[in-house]
């Protein structure tokens, strides 16, 4: 079943954009990363498209006519349609955003190009109707100081024109992979993490830019494991790496030793822990956990109601 909210209204567009830009500050994206090039096609932007004429960020760094939102990839296709899998914020901020500039005819969109400031790709609509979320606790508080009992996933479904326009869907994990590893090896384990946002790089203190549009990658080093959350470090200085503004929902992975598969595990979630307010560097990142019974089946629920 779709949860659907609506966005409250702002009293200009230059608020909307200002309270959107502070909304999608909670949307990380890749510190100290690198341009992660054709690697991982199923990952994409997600953001609205509007006529430059008509409306465009005064950020250097944001490609003309488009307003970031977030990252995500996608996890089941057929034909010309695919579900595409996102943080739960990610599809709070969708629906405030299109609210917020509906005056403009906003169209959200995704786009799979490696690079939006050098071509833009092919857009594929997001259909709006049909929108799946869970964002808030889904039970009684947990103790302080433990990772949250918080859900914050979403599943949005895209149209393209074309079947040869969607990517092949990234495979999903299996119950309880990171459990299995067991504390040891899983901080010894190497992540990636990718996404679509701010890139945080040598030489620091950074003075923040917002960058969006690059498809890059990090490196976290995994220092915990929650019941729904893994906890990483992501300190450039220390030789990690991982999430920043703009990176929500793009999709985080386990490297198997052996063969050196990369196997989806998580999804971005946002910077925990030491943050720096000038230049804003959050040290640790929280990565929502895919292999956890109610996330599957909560991704398997809307693939299913939707006919992938």
């Amino acid at each position: 079943m779709p949860f659907r909210a609506k966005g409250r209204a702002l009293g200009s567009l230059a608020a909307i954009a200002a309270g959107l830009l502070l909304l999608t500050g909670a949307v990380h994206a890749i510190a100290w990363g690198e341009p992660d090039g054709d690697r991982h096609p199923a990952t994409g932007a997600l953001f609205l498209q509007f006529d430059p004429a008509k409306f465009s960020l005064p950020e250097p760094g944001v490609p003309a006519g488009i307003l970031p939102v977030c990252s995500g990839s996608v996890v089941a296709r057929n034909g010309d349609r695919a579900l595409f899998l996102t943080a739960g914020h990610c599809v709070v901020a969708l629906l405030n955003s299109m609210d917020g500039f509906a005056p403009l005819d906003p169209a959200p969109v995704v786009s799979f190009s490696g690079d939006l400031h050098a071509d833009l790709g092919v857009t594929i609509p997001v259909d709006m109707s049909t929108l799946y979320f869970q964002l808030g606790l889904s039970g009684p508080p947990v103790a302080i100081g433990a990772l949250p009992d918080f859900d914050d996933i979403g599943l949005l479904v895209l149209q393209a024109q074309s079947a040869a326009d969607v990517p092949d869907p990234l495979e999903l994990p299996w119950p309880g992979l990171l459990d299995a590893l067991g504390q040891r090896e899983l901080r010894h384990s190497e992540f990636r993490v990718i996404g679509f946002g701010d890139d945080v790089t040598p030489p620091t203190p950074h003075t923040r830019v917002m960058e969006f549009g690059l498809r890059q990658i990090g490196y976290p080093r995994p220092i915990n494991l929650g019941e729904k959350y893994l906890l990483a470090q992501q300190n450039g200085p220390s030789g990690s790496s991982g999430i920043y503004f703009g990176d929500s929902g793009g999709p985080a992975f386990w490297v198997e030793p052996s063969t050196g598969e990369e196997r989806l595990v998580a999804i971005n979630g946002g910077p925990l822990g030491a943050v720096n307010v000038a230049p804003f560097v959050a040290h640790h990142g929280q990565y929502y956990r895919l292999d956890t019974p109610h996330a599957l089946a909560f991704i398997e629920g809307a693939r299913l109601a939707e006919g992938f």
